[in-house]
């Protein structure tokens, strides 16, 4: 909103001068994204487009630690969500001896270096190249709508 917004003099435009100025500042305070990473469900602050454009959808978020994965195993880590629309964001990162690296992760070298990471109806499961290092602990991100 400009700084020289002023208010104008006539008594009468005032009430439809303060209204819009209230949406206005409304709007700016409410279009950002929040940014919490919380282990517990937690509203992300984006508004999606619905089915028909009318209808709008919230964006939720929920952040899953998980332990060691050896090379060329599979973790899976249940999440507990219901309800689920879809899956807007599916991201993370893991950490091994040498490096830290994104989930999902491919390698330049060979396949089975990287790390997956797909999510089913009750578990999201993290499967560790078997020619990758072992990872010693993560986060998983999920963002979705309901």
């Amino acid at each position: 909103m400009p700084i020289d917004d002023y208010p104008p003099e006539k008594w009468e435009e005032y009430w439809a001068f303060i209204t819009e100025r209230g949406r206005k500042t409304s709007d700016l305070i409410n279009i950002r994204e929040i940014a919490r990473y919380e282990q517990t469900e937690t509203l992300t602050g984006q508004v999606w487009y619905g089915a028909n454009n009318q209808v709008k959808q919230y964006g939720w978020r929920r952040v899953y630690p998980f332990g060691a994965i050896a090379p060329g195993a599979t973790l899976a880590v249940p999440h507990g969500l219901t309800g689920v629309s879809r899956y807007t964001h599916i991201n993370g990162t893991a950490v091994t001896a040498t490096d830290s690296r994104p989930v999902p992760n491919t390698s330049v070298v060979a396949a089975n270096q990287g790390v997956a990471i797909n999510v089913g109806a009750a578990n999201i499961s993290i499967t560790n190249g078997a020619a990758a290092p072992a990872i010693t602990s993560g986060v998983v991100v999920l963002e979705y709508l309901k």
